[in-house]
């Protein structure tokens, strides 16, 4: 088994869960997913101790905002239904493996490392119109500017590796829902790295039709 690093702490607290991580390499493959507690959850403009993220990485990514609740029902969630209970947010994740050695981790290890999300840091959709689906079905591509320290990482024409993203918070729903538990009002689920950087004392991100996101570290 892969070891914690010095200091980690093993333990959940009772604070709740904020938002979800979900990912997959492509449309047809079984996602993987893990909670994001609550304190992990940071709106855009926070500052952090750059000391409690040593070695972390900053990845840009699409998320999405629950403006309702997804109980469970008797018949699956499609991505309209989906679509018009949630808004596209830009969002910032802090990516740090919790073990001394992560190569070493198993999958069910990662799964209890929350598959390394040490944060999440969300801005503000843009327009209303965030949360509406294109009824085209063609696959959706951003445009990203990433400045960390005065530095741009660009990304141009970025797309998703499942196609939409949206996909991902359907898939989601429905599987929480098939356990007894269920997508809440406010929580934000996060859906995998479209442009990264290193951790720096400024980070702003720009998504093309979404909306801005920043932090800073001290």
């Amino acid at each position: 088994m892969a070891a914690l690093r010095d200091g980690a702490d093993d333990s959940v607290g009772g604070d709740g869960i904020g938002g979800w991580k979900i990912g997959a390499g492509g449309p047809d493959e079984t996602p993987l997913y893990a909670p994001i507690f609550s304190p992990d959850v940071h709106a855009s403009g926070v500052t952090l101790a750059a000391a409690d993220f040593p070695g972390a990485l900053i990845e840009a990514e699409i998320a999405f905002r629950l403006r309702q609740d997804l109980p469970a029902r008797a018949r699956p969630y499609d991505l309209a239904t989906v679509a018009a209970a949630v808004e596209r947010v830009p969002a910032l994740e802090l990516y740090r493996s919790r073990y001394r050695d992560p190569q070493a981790a198993s999958e069910p290890e990662n799964l209890a490392d929350c598959l390394a999300n040490a944060g999440l840091v969300v801005g503000a959709p843009s327009a209303p119109s965030a949360h509406v689906a294109d009824p085209s079905g063609s696959v959706p591509s951003w445009d990203i500017d990433l400045v960390i320290d005065g530095e741009t990482h660009a990304g141009r024409g970025l797309r998703h590796p499942v196609g939409d993203p949206l996909q991902l918070v359907a898939w989601l729903a429905n599987h929480l829902a098939a356990r007894g538990e269920m997508l809440r009002t406010g929580q934000v689920v996060t859906t995998g790295a479209l442009l990264l950087g290193p951790i720096g004392n400024a980070v702003h991100g720009e998504w093309q039709g979404i909306g801005p996101v920043s932090v800073r570290f001290t």
